[in-house]
């Protein structure tokens, strides 16, 4: 515990700016940075302590006298400076995903039991005012138990913001398969529900004419896919439906939890409306209408969350944080949850690469588990600056994507 405000670094000023801004709202103080870019200080700049300081190097970085990093570098880079920020004796919120492969997330889970540090995912979707009141309606025991829930995290985004995003064909983001972005589609159903998840089994959309543009003068070409689904077997028996970060129209995303005596989800189109039914034979007792659509509120501090941006996830993120470092009051997503999320995505991507093959999803809390995949460091992603150590497609519809190219490719030079 501390008994003052927490002394906070950000290691990643782009998206790290958005946490940075809400640290003191949430009572934390921002007294480091770091970042390859020195002008992305500036983001932070004001709103950090007077003696914040900033730096290039991350080695450098960790030395600084702080409690606590908050880590929002590249994707599937986090858990390398996970383990160096807890080596250092600092505590970590890391940003999604937390590991990018099998081995990481053993690594990941071995280091916070070796040092003794606190970690925690940043992962904000629960906490937005539809799921948070899902949450608090389902561990109310009023609707049951969960047999169904689906979860979908829908972004579309066009060639030219995507490029603006994934600089250059090394970038993660040229890479990173539909299926590993699925925590916002997940983590909000484990929130509510309380359930981790078992077994998956998924498939892939990939639309052709995807092939079939450029986006610049360097010819990058998108190499993902347009959707990952996933179907999910979990702990309790429940089956969940989730995608992962989908490119297909429109924007946002919805939940719906159906359990044995009524459901809940959030309105489409609007994640802070929420729809409770009950079956009419059924009504719990004081019930009277089977169906209720009303506006969701966080039960303290609602305000506060409205007013802070992002649909108040950040915020609250922020403020867990604060209350894990200081009052030693444990978040939901610990590091266990938190490879849990990663270890799906993994697994759910093998899956798809198999045609749909079931895959177990491995329990991470136990070190009998963790021995058989310390080693397993197949991933979709090349180094960012050599472009080398790719071991995955990053599509798992590769071969047919590779086949328009060369198909195109041929038709350029018989035209010319």
């Amino acid at each position: 515990m501390l008994n003052r405000k927490p002394r906070v670094g950000v290691f990643g000023l782009g998206r790290g700016s958005a946490y940075a801004k809400l640290a003191g709202l949430a009572g934390i103080e921002i007294v480091a940075g770091c970042d390859k870019d020195i002008t992305k200080f500036e983001k932070i700049k004001e709103i950090a302590s007077p003696d914040c300081v900033f730096y290039r190097d991350f080695d450098q970085f960790i030395q600084h006298d702080m409690d606590a990093v908050i880590l929002a570098n590249y994707f599937n880079r986090h858990t390398e400076f996970a383990i160096k920020a807890m080596k250092a004796g600092k505590d970590v919120l890391s940003e999604t995903q937390a590991a990018g492969t099998l081995a990481d997330c053993v690594a990941l889970v071995n280091a916070v039991e070796e040092t003794g540090r606190k970690y925690m995912l940043a992962e904000n979707y629960p906490f937005m005012r539809g799921p948070s009141e899902m949450a608090r309606v389902y561990k109310s025991g009023i609707i049951g138990d969960v047999v169904f829930a689906e979860g979908e995290y829908v972004h579309p985004i066009g060639p030219v913001e995507q490029l603006k995003l994934a600089p250059g064909e090394n970038h993660w983001r040229m890479h990173n398969p539909r299926i590993y972005y699925l925590t916002h589609s997940l983590a909000p159903l484990m929130y509510i529900t309380g359930v981790r998840p078992e077994r998956v089994n998924a498939e892939t959309v990939f639309l052709k004419d995807d092939a079939l543009f450029t986006w610049d003068n360097e010819d990058h070409k998108p190499t993902v896919e347009a959707a990952g689904i996933m179907l999910l077997k979990m702990n309790n028996g429940s089956v969940f439906r989730i995608s992962g970060s989908n490119n297909l129209a429109p924007h946002g995303n919805w939940y719906r939890v159906a359990c044995s005596n009524g459901s809940i989800e959030s309105k489409r189109g609007d994640i802070g409306k929420v729809l409770l039914d009950y079956g009419t034979w059924d009504l719990p007792v004081g019930v009277t209408e089977p169906h209720q659509e009303y506006d969701a509120k966080w039960a303290e501090l609602n305000d506060v969350a409205a007013n802070a941006g992002h649909g108040g996830g950040d915020f609250w993120v922020m403020y867990n944080f604060m209350k894990y470092l200081r009052y030693d009051e444990e978040p939901y997503f610990t590091v266990y949850r938190s490879v849990d999320l990663s270890a799906t995505a993994i697994m759910g991507y093998r899956s798809a690469l198999t045609e749909g093959q079931p895959f177990d999803i491995p329990d991470f809390s136990k070190k009998e588990i963790r021995k058989q995949y310390e080693n397993d460091t197949f991933a979709p992603f090349p180094d960012f600056d050599t472009g080398e150590g790719k071991t995955l497609p990053s599509n798992a519809h590769q071969k047919e994507f590779e086949e328009i190219l060369a198909a195109r490719e041929a038709a350029g030079k018989k035209e010319n």
